[in-house]
């Protein structure tokens, strides 16, 4: 149920067993009512051209952000629109 999701996923780009482009694609796969309520956030210590251009058309990913996380940075990435 949409109570049970998360407002936000950090998402690593780069993980064991499953890269974060993949985790991506399968959380397409559910219905839009759950990835609505779910904001996900792509994190990567290295942010090749290719990665970032791959963040950006990706419907799914809210964000990309570099790490070490930047706290002002996903203050403001969270904030919400007034």
């Amino acid at each position: 149920t949409v109570e049970d999701w998360p407002d936000v996923i950090l998402l690593d780009i780069y993980m064991p067993v499953m890269d974060g482009f993949l985790f991506a694609e399968k959380f397409s796969a559910f219905p839009e009512s759950l990835r609505s309520v779910c904001r996900v956030i792509m994190v990567s210590s290295s942010l090749d051209s290719v990665d970032l251009k791959r963040a950006q058309i990706n419907e799914v990913v809210d964000s990309l952000l570099d790490k070490p996380l930047n706290i002002e940075k996903l203050y403001q990435i969270l904030k919400p629109v007034e």
